[in-house]
């Protein structure tokens, strides 16, 4: 077993195999049964390590910075239905607030991150338009909740909510009714739902 006091799995302090067994064997994490259903695969969690979007720590909780947004136009908000990944499976995601969300990236600011979810989800510069949409916030927030994407550990989110007030030409850009994100590994279905009074 590893000592539990001086772990810390980081961008600069990973191994593969040392995360998979103290998982596994200091947390009693069933890592072999991610990548089944909604969870993500054992190797996308390495990936987010590697790429400094999240930590994870000694007692399995998984620490990320999100910059999150409600996109609303007129009276209608737009919301996930659902993402469907490369291998067909489904996943139904609990957003904790607005529409997107994207990982911060060492080096990056909210505005960036901001920017890069659009740019990733839409093909879309959202500041290239910035006459086309009002935006508020952030508004600042940490969110501790059991993790669905790696299912034993917990998350601990430090979220920077934004709400974003687009026209109808940027409506039209991304789509009228339902809006279809492309990427490598998966699809993500969005919709426009009235808004709630």
């Amino acid at each position: 077993k590893i000592n539990k006091l001086t772990t810390m799995f980081t961008k600069g302090n990973l191994n593969k195999e040392r995360l998979y067994y103290y998982l596994l064997d200091n947390l009693h994490i069933q890592v072999e049964k991610w990548g089944k259903g909604g969870s993500k695969p054992f190797d996308s969690l390495v990936s987010e390590i590697e790429n400094g979007e999240c930590t994870v720590d000694q007692a399995g909780v998984r620490r990320t910075k999100v910059v999150m947004a409600d996109v609303i136009s007129d009276k209608v908000r737009l919301i996930e239905v659902k993402q469907v990944f490369s291998d067909g499976r489904e996943r139904k995601r609990q957003m904790s607030f607005g529409s997107l969300g994207e990982k911060m990236l060492p080096g990056e600011n909210v505005f960036t991150t901001l920017n890069r979810m659009f740019e990733e989800e839409f093909k879309f510069h959202l500041f290239e338009n910035f006459r086309h949409f009002r935006l508020d916030g952030p508004v600042y927030k940490i969110n501790h909740r059991p993790s669905s994407s790696y299912p034993g550990l917990q998350n601990s989110a430090e979220e920077f909510r934004f709400v974003i007030h687009v026209d109808n030409q940027i409506r039209r850009i991304l789509g009228q009714d339902q809006v279809v994100s492309v990427e490598q590994d998966k699809t993500t279905y969005f919709k426009w739902e009235d808004l709630k009074v």
